[in-house]
């Protein structure tokens, strides 16, 4: 297991060798770089539960952060809010709740039904369950100082811990009563850093990325401290400006995400989800919904598909998008007017194939990619919905549906659901008031309506973000360059999901999207 001792010794010699190297510390050292998984990792199960810390774990975390609270009855738990609401089914002020009170409470539903039995962790059950497989980076939040320092002893973890207070006066008690426990600090430029160091002996400084300069390095390795950039936030470039940086460690909430940059050549990123507008491999290749179409976008690396549904005249349910069947069948009559073994008589103009029942479909691609279904009818009928709904269920894929109209909760319950941009601060009041968005919401509008303060908000509140791209989004330019445009401002801002039309993947590379989970 690492040992803080020795990680100092190493980076004593790393930064040394940088010192008299012209290689750029960036390139040379990127795999030495410790990732410092922020709340666990919360962007795939709740912050601050044993899910996330050992997800964190599997994803490669070398150190947890672990916000340190305390409970009435003086139980340390891991808890960032001084208030109950946002993250749990509870209420009022954490530290004046008993343990007796906080070990009843449901910590996962808020961010999805699949965590609904979690619960908030004592501080002991995260050291037990990490072992000696991680080490810890315990953000105070509320506790006892004496109590902390002597769990840190008694779990044998002095040498395997840094500490933050946001209260320097705080720090200050715990640098006297625990002087060999390291400490963490923040910094803005190297004189500040200089003046932290003189007065708290960090073992790390931690710094936004984009205020790391030169001068700070110098500072920091000078002094034989650690650097930390602060990463906080779900934007690949921004990693790539910590690892051209040759920074020590990195704050962050989405490890898998930054070990793809790190790893992939370049330093491009391509663990990006994308769901195929009208079900696959379209523009100049295939039509829509043609049965080849779809396993192309499988085969290419998507990760969804957009499925229309529309209901049949025999009350059965058929993949296609427009009322009508001429524009890719050549026939002038309404979906709704035949029967599927009528429509199963039609021939695509390109393609010759016949339209797919959602059964059919659901069947070919189970186990191979989601789905983001558009219930057409605006006003369905409730056999409509019965029947979506028994597929999803019987396949198993309900919970996993994302579904565009956000009035479709009231009929499906599981999945997420769409809501636009003028409906974000509609959805912020309802966040602020304690209802779970995360858990049954996703930001869902056009590439070139999203902005970066919207994407944002979601990434800081667990919320999925999915831009639609396609082409007739763009009447009034030349729709390869619009749509270029606005994927390069939406990828900088941390969206890591399109929903595209098949001529606009040559901007994510295909070729280095693995299958995800």
């Amino acid at each position: 297991m690492r040992k803080i001792i020795f990680l100092s010794i190493f980076t004593f010699m790393v930064s040394a060798c940088t010192e008299t190297s012209s290689e750029p510390v960036g390139e040379k050292y990127a795999e030495d770089i410790k990732l410092v998984v922020h709340r666990g990792a919360n962007r795939v199960a709740p912050e601050n539960t044993l899910s996330a810390f050992q997800k964190a774990i599997d994803l490669g975390a070398d150190f947890i952060e672990v916000d340190v609270s305390m409970s009435s009855d003086s139980i340390l738990y891991c808890f960032h809010d001084k208030t109950l609401e946002r993250t749990t089914n509870g209420t009022g002020i954490f530290a004046l709740r008993p343990s007796a009170y906080i070990d009843t409470l449901d910590a996962g539903s808020w961010f999805s039904p699949a965590f609904s039995n979690e619960k908030v962790p004592e501080l002991s059950e995260i050291v037990a369950m990490g072992g000696d497989k991680v080490d810890y980076y315990f953000d105070v939040k509320l506790a006892d100082l004496k109590t902390l320092k002597n769990f840190i002893y008694d779990h044998q973890l002095a040498n395997r811990c840094f500490v933050w207070f946001n209260d320097q006066e705080k720090a200050r008690e715990f640098k006297e009563l625990a002087p060999g426990i390291a400490l963490k600090v923040n910094a803005v430029d190297a004189a500040e850093a200089d003046s932290l160091i003189n007065l708290f002996n960090p073992w790390v400084i931690e710094c936004d990325v984009f205020n790391i300069s030169d001068g700070l390095t110098e500072v920091c390795r000078k002094n034989d401290v650690k650097l930390m950039a602060n990463l906080l936030r779900d934007s690949w470039w921004e990693y790539k400006v910590a690892l051209q940086k040759g920074v020590d460690l990195v704050n962050i909430d989405h490890p898998d995400y930054f070990n793809n940059v790190r790893e992939n050549p370049e330093n491009e990123f391509s663990a990006y989800r994308l769901a195929a507008h009208r079900g696959g491999i379209t523009e100049g290749i295939f039509d829509e919904y043609d049965p080849t179409s779809i396993m192309a976008a499988i085969d290419s690396g998507y990760w969804m598909l957009e499925v229309d549904l529309r209901p049949t005249a025999d009350k059965q349910i058929v993949v296609h998008h427009d009322k009508d069947l001429k524009r890719i069948y050549g026939v002038d009559k309404d979906v709704s007017e035949l029967t599927m073994a009528e429509l199963k008589e039609l021939r695509a103009t390109k393609g010759g194939y016949a339209p797919l029942s959602f059964d059919e479909l659901v069947a070919v691609t189970k186990g191979k990619v989601r789905f983001m279904v558009d219930v057409k009818p605006r006003d369905p009928e409730q056999w409509f919905i019965e029947q979506i709904k028994l597929t999803l269920e019987e396949n198993n894929i309900l919970h996993e549906t994302y579904f565009i109209r956000n009035d479709l909760r009231k009929y499906f319950g599981k999945g997420k659901y769409g809501f636009r941009m003028h409906e974000a601060m509609a959805m912020k009041e309802r966040l602020d008031s304690g209802e779970n968005i995360a858990a049954h919401y996703y930001l869902f509008d056009h590439g070139n309506v999203i902005n970066a303060q919207a994407a944002r908000w979601c990434q800081k509140n667990a919320i999925d973000v999915c831009a639609s791209v396609n082409v007739g989004h763009y009447r009034m330019e030349d729709h390869y360059m619009g749509a270029r445009r606005d994927i390069e401002y939406l990828k900088k801002s941390g969206v890591t999901m399109f929903q595209i039309d098949s001529p606009y993947d040559s901007f994510f590379n295909l070729a280095l999207i693995k299958p995800q989970d």
